[in-house]
């Protein structure tokens, strides 16, 4: 549901140091969902594994499995989110003067085309934006429209969303 996914940004953000985290909704996220914030951000090579299955930039050796202090490891879920939705990630860290986007979609002719058909599963591209991350989920089930049958009005949705939002605030 909409909540699992602004649960996971929402750690995202935290482990990321940010202060600041807005989310915007359209239909209770089952349209879209952003959130954005002014964490750490990550770079190019961050933005490439995040969206890899069981891939994280947290674990180098089996040690750090005994030292997690953290939430997640970035990008755990963005990989399931990613088969899920059209989603596009953009994030810039502090030392950069450029940030960078990558997506599973690319935007032809005011259409949208998925690029998991073609050779290159993702696009990237640089992109001009402060530091921090943002993330884009469009059309959450788009793919799987059974899944939609599931999600119950946008008042019960929001309020799974709110009940997220309120618990990590308060913490």
């Amino acid at each position: 549901r909409p909540a699992s996914v602004i649960k996971e940004c929402l750690e995202n953000s935290i482990d990321a140091g940010a202060n600041k985290i807005d989310i915007s909704l359209v239909d209770s996220g089952k349209k879209k969902i952003i959130v954005s914030d002014d964490g750490s951000g990550m770079d190019e090579s961050d933005l490439k594994l995040c969206l890899l299955k069981h891939a994280t930039s947290k674990i180098h050796t089996v040690d750090d499995l005994f030292r997690i202090n953290s939430l997640g490891f970035r990008g755990e879920a963005l990989s399931s989110i990613e088969t899920i939705s059209r989603l596009s990630i953009q994030s810039r860290t502090a030392d950069s003067t450029i940030g960078n986007e990558i997506s599973n979609y690319v935007a032809v002719d005011n259409s949208v085309k998925s690029s998991s058909n073609s050779k290159e599963r993702f696009s990237l591209k640089k992109i001009a934006m402060n530091f921090g991350t943002r993330i884009i989920v469009d059309d959450l089930f788009y793919n799987t429209p059974a899944r939609l049958n599931y999600l119950k009005n946008d008042y019960v949705e929001l309020n799974h969303i709110s009940d997220i939002v309120k618990k990590y605030a308060l913490a």
